[in-house]
């Protein structure tokens, strides 16, 4: 079973994994938390020098919003319909 958590911003992804990184197995890292600009390469890079060799995924609409994340240390992207898949 997983255990799903959701952040509305980045502040508070980023408080949420410090309070819960040990029960986290995987990151779903969407690219504009909030709006449409691609904001969370920075947060990315973070969690990833942390969060081990776990996966972090990439999740966008937009493929190139995607490669940025990948960039940043995600492992794998997918489209947001593609999420329960790579889970």
């Amino acid at each position: 079973m997983a255990k799903l958590i959701h952040a509305h911003s980045i502040t508070e992804a980023e408080r949420e994994f410090i309070s819960k990184s040990e029960e986290l197995s995987a990151i779903v890292m969407g690219a504009c938390v909030p709006g449409h600009t691609p904001n969370t390469v920075e947060l990315t890079q973070r969690l990833h020098a942390s969060f081990g060799d776990r996966p972090m995924i990439a999740n966008s609409s937009v493929l190139a919003f995607r490669w940025l994340l990948v960039g940043a240390g995600c492992q794998y992207h997918c489209a947001k319909d593609e999420v329960p898949c790579k889970l």
